[in-house]
């Protein structure tokens, strides 16, 4: 009786939790159409409320140029919104330019992007933003700008693109299939390595060689550029897991190559400046004596 008494002078009481029940299923489905059909026009990957293109983005994890090359053919700008950000890909040189070169200090890279990377890139040129980046493009074009550089690196591409040429003659003339995107990899990092840090590496050699570093090298741009697709990744940091496991062995290798190429240019150097010196000690010696000599 009591029960009976009290839904009759509350109602609301019992009808509440019902109403809330119905207006969820009755707004949200009209939400999620109303917004797909907002974007019926687009040309860019469709989104869901709250959860952006993730869920399309996933799907294509393990093709992801691939999916943005389709979207490439149909528009040179592509828009894909995340659940806490979203990432923009240019393919219109103009658009490039815009952000590369004409309005470069309205696109800068960002806290995001530097947490991301800074693992593979640390604080260098190409993870770095203002008065940090402004300082290392200057020291850079100054040393891109020596004419013994260019003339070094005209001299080095052009021993290399012979290297690849050949590479390719001789599978043709084998029939043999390659790998045009490993043969340019390979290309870049022999080219860049004896440029940059005067060391032949070898990827380049007719048979092809394994080398720990180039491997190393290539894996982990690819998962550090998969992290932002990936909410999980700081989570397989964390325990280090999966991806991020196989990233920090790729960045061992890579650390142990790099300061192995450092130790040997600092003794290189300090060998050339002891004989330098000893030339010199050498040469202050027999001046006296050849004066000597003249004199006589």
């Amino acid at each position: 009786m009591e029960d009976k008494t009290l839904s009759s002078v509350y109602p609301s009481l019992y009808e509440f939790p019902m109403t809330i029940t119905m207006f969820v299923c009755m707004v949200i489905p009209a939400w999620f159409i109303i917004h797909r059909w907002n974007q019926r026009n687009e040309k860019g990957p469709k989104t869901w409320p709250l959860l952006g293109a993730s869920i399309e983005q996933f799907l294509n994890y393990d093709r992801m140029h691939d999916w943005l090359v389709e979207y490439f053919s149909v528009t040179k700008t592509v828009k894909v919104p995340m659940p806490f950000t979203s990432y923009t890909y240019i393919a219109d040189p103009a658009n490039v330019e815009h952000v590369l070169k004409t309005n470069f200090a309205n696109y800068p890279k960002g806290e995001t992007y530097h947490s991301y990377m800074e693992v593979l890139l640390g604080d260098g040129i190409f993870n770095s933003d203002g008065e940090h980046w402004r300082r290392q493009r200057k020291t850079a074009s100054l040393e891109f700008a020596s004419r013994n550089l260019k003339e070094f690196s005209t001299i080095v591409f052009r021993e290399y693109a012979l290297k690849l040429s050949s590479i390719l003659g001789q599978a043709s003339l084998d029939n043999k299939e390659v790998d045009m995107q490993e043969l340019l990899m390979r290309l870049t990092l022999d080219s860049i390595c004896k440029v940059g840090f005067g060391v032949e590496i070898g990827t380049l050699a007719p048979h092809l060689p394994n080398n720990s570093f180039a491997k190393s090298f290539d894996t982990a741009q690819i998962i550090v550029t998969l992290r932002f697709i990936n909410p999980l990744w700081r989570i397989k940091k964390f325990f280090n897991v999966g991806s991020e496991a196989l990233l920090d062995q790729s960045i061992k290798t890579i650390d142990d190559f790099t300061y192995s190429v450092i130790r040997k240019r600092k003794a290189e150097i300090k060998e050339a400046r002891a004989t330098n010196e000893n030339d010199n000690k050498l040469d202050a010696t027999q001046q006296p004596q050849l004066s000597h000599g003249l004199s006589t």
